[in-house]
């Protein structure tokens, strides 16, 4: 993808029921810890993606994604022709332009290779929101 990117490894204990239980989180602690809903929302949208691309073909790679700058994505996909679409998870409702500002410099920077970005959240409308830029509802994983 490029010399000032780098695919960063990062860990996702995928069964977040199971997150929870080792840490001790319940439905208040995670009504009152935003920060660490945020971080079991994106172990569970990884888990769900990487079962949905077990059975792609060609197959496509997950990726971590995080710049020299310090900018990050939660999730790039990547196939084997180098299309790129890339994925920030916000346990939030409502979003600010700001969310969307890792995913455009990524579009900006690989150029036609990128084929899209997405702001999941959970809210419940998709909305355009820029150049090959979405919002959508984490849900929209299961639609059809």
């Amino acid at each position: 993808m490029g010399k000032r990117l780098v695919k960063a490894p990062k860990l996702h204990l995928v069964d977040t029921g199971l997150a929870c239980h080792l840490i001790g989180a319940d439905t208040r602690r995670l009504s009152e810890d935003r920060s660490l809903l945020g971080r079991l929302l994106e172990s569970f949208v990884v888990g769900e993606l990487r079962k949905q691309v077990s059975w792609t073909d060609p197959r496509t790679a997950l990726y971590h994604l995080r710049t020299a700058a310090g900018s990050e994505a939660d999730v790039v996909l990547e196939k084997p022709d180098g299309a790129v679409a890339a994925i920030e998870v916000k346990a939030s409702a409502t979003v600010a332009a700001a969310d969307f500002a890792a995913l455009a410099a990524l579009r900006d920077q690989l150029g036609r290779k990128f084929h899209g970005g997405v702001v999941l959240y959970l809210g419940e409308k998709i909305v355009p929101s820029g150049d090959k830029l979405w919002l959508m509802p984490v849900s929209a994983l299961w639609a059809q």
